[in-house]
């Protein structure tokens, strides 16, 4: 959910530095998801 959020805000972003933003942000979402996972294990 978040992520897609993510996603669209990053296709709808104007100009380099908000789409920086964006990309990191998603970035850091996806290695917090892929940590969270390799606890539940």
């Amino acid at each position: 959910m978040l992520m897609r959020d993510a996603e669209m805000a990053l296709m709808e972003c104007r100009d380099e530095q908000e789409h920086r933003y964006f990309r990191n942000l998603m970035e850091r979402l996806h290695r917090t998801r892929t940590l969270l996972e390799q606890d539940t294990l």
